[in-house]
Parts: C-alpha cells; sequence; structure tokens
C-alpha cells in the first residue's frame, strides 16, 4: 500500500482537529453530558475537581492523531469529495471503532447506553473529519 505521508492538508487536519473538539464539547454537555454522568456514576462537583485541564490537554493530542489518521486513510482510499469522506467515516466507525471500544466495555462492564454514547461521539466526529478532509484535499 502507498500512503502518501506527505500528501496531507494541514488546514484541513487542523480544521478537523477543531470540528472534532467542537463536538465532543457538544456532545459531553447539552447534549448528553447528564445522561454520561448518570452513566458513569459521577456528579458534576466530581468532575470539577479532577484535573480538566490534563484531560483537555491529552483529548486534544488524541484528536490531533485522530485527525491526522483519518487524513491518511482520506489520502490511501482516494477518497473525493465530502461523500465519500462521509462514508469513509461510517466505514471506520463501524469496524474500528464499535468492535474497539466494544470489547473493551464488555470487559469493563460497563452499560450498553454507555458503549452507545461513546461510540456516537467518535463516529460524529469521523464523520465530520470524513467529510472536512474529503472535501479540502
Amino acid at each position: 500500500m502507498n500512503i502518501p505521508w506527505t500528501g496531507v492538508n494541514p488546514w484541513a487536519v487542523l480544521a478537523g482537529t477543531v470540528a472534532s473538539m467542537i463536538l465532543g464539547a457538544l456532545w459531553y454537555s447539552v447534549l448528553f453530558g447528564k445522561a454520561w454522568q448518570r452513566l458513569m456514576g459521577r456528579k458534576k462537583e466530581d468532575i470539577q475537581r479532577e484535573d480538566v485541564n490534563k484531560a483537555m490537554a491529552q483529548t486534544i493530542v488524541w484528536a490531533i492523531v485522530k485527525a491526522y489518521g483519518m487524513a491518511l486513510l482520506v489520502s490511501a482510499a482516494g477518497v473525493q469529495g465530502a461523500g465519500d469522506g462521509l462514508v469513509l467515516g461510517v466505514l471506520v466507525s463501524a469496524v474500528i471503532v464499535l468492535p474497539t471500544i466494544g470489547t473493551n466495555y464488555a470487559f469493563e462492564a460497563k452499560p450498553p447506553a454507555l458503549l452507545a454514547l461513546t461510540v456516537g461521539n467518535h463516529a460524529v466526529a469521523l464523520l465530520a473529519l470524513g467529510a472536512i478532509l474529503g472535501a479540502w484535499r
């Protein structure tokens, strides 16, 4: 397989990273924040006491890695346009993200609703990344 490591648009990766972060912030706050807290057995006060800055720094790093990795897949797959990028996002979500996180959750005995919430967040981010990276090649 010939992956063009240098054929990645850094501006598209940056835009995808920012979009992924914004979607994640919305997902775990106004959209599903209370459900996530309930499923995790945590209270708002517990989260405020944690080292949120450390978690955010790690989240930014992983968002960049995810965006760059998706850019490599977009390039290697020959994606042409946002529609193709959306399809690639669905495929990555269905055949990589869901089985990987699902396996972890099975052994961690986490509730299926939490699995759906977590995978949903990643799937939405990957759909956005696919569309952005596919459109902005």
